[in-house]
């Protein structure tokens, strides 16, 4: 893929706690990105993902699907009084 290709990227922050292995984690991006198309580190209590595809609006959801991620809930958003 050409560098101006690269030019467009989006930035995912996956929780390390939910990473089951890091092996399975990367084959299950490989599958939804293509090898090549991503790049990721771990950086504090998150793995920071960098896709240079369209994102996947359910990464998360797919990461499950795929068991490279434990299952997750989101929370509930706070309630206006």
């Amino acid at each position: 893929m050409s560098r101006s290709a690269k030019a467009y990227s989006w930035e995912h922050k996956i929780p390390r706690g939910l990473v089951k292995d890091g092996v399975v984690l990367h084959n299950a991006l490989s599958e939804i990105y293509g090898s090549g198309n991503f790049a990721y580190e771990e950086v504090g209590a998150n793995i920071v993902l960098t896709a240079f595809l369209e994102e996947p609006k359910d990464l998360l959801v797919q990461l499950a699907k795929k068991k490279a991620i434990n299952k997750f809930v989101f929370p509930e958003p706070e309630k206006k009084e």
